[in-house]
This record gives C-alpha cells, sequence and structure tokens, in this order.
C-alpha cells in the first residue's frame, strides 16, 4: 500500500531519524553545517521537525505551522499528508 493511499498510510510510514541522515537519503546537504535536529519523516521524503522544548514544526512553501499554537500533531500530518498528495499529483516539467 502507499503512504500516500490514506492518512493512516501515511502515518504508519512515519520513522525518526537526524536532520543529517534525512538529508543524506533525500540527497541535500542543507543541514549539514549544522547540528542535527530529530526528524518524523513520512513517505520517505516529507519531514516535521521535533523542537527541544517537545514542539514539532512543518514548514510548507514558506508557510509553517507549529504545535502547541492552535495545532496538534496530527493537524501537521495532515497538512503534510495534503501537501505530498499535491505533490504526487503534479506533473513533472
Amino acid at each position: 500500500m502507499s503512504p500516500l493511499s490514506s492518512i493512516e498510510a501515511f502515518r504508519s510510514s512515519r520513522e525518526e531519524m537526524t536532520s543529517h541522515d534525512f538529508g543524506r537519503r533525500v540527497g541535500d546537504t542543507m543541514w549539514d553545517d549544522e547540528p542535527p535536529v530529530p526528524f518524523l519523516v513520512y513517505a520517505s521524503n516529507y519531514w516535521i521537525e521535533c523542537l527541544p522544548d517537545g514542539r514539532h514544526v512543518v514548514t510548507i512553501e514558506n508557510n509553517g505551522a507549529i504545535t502547541g499554537e492552535g495545532k496538534t500533531l496530527e493537524d501537521l500530518e495532515e497538512m503534510l499528508y495534503d501537501y505530498a498528495r499535491n505533490q504526487e499529483a503534479e506533473p513533472s516539467p
């Protein structure tokens, strides 16, 4: 079952890793010069950052949302899932 087939499948695909590990996975060095940060990674390509105070933050196309500001982790997962589905549905240039 594809992790994008349902929100439940998306949540089930969640892996915990550092920003450095994620960067190596996707071939992006943008986190290499910073201390590693815990990430929750979904469907291998989409992530939510774990903050030191226990909150979570997601940034989607320059818009961010954080838990504790009227949002839960589940809300952030739904936002990320909707974004991921839209990305997968768009044709490649």
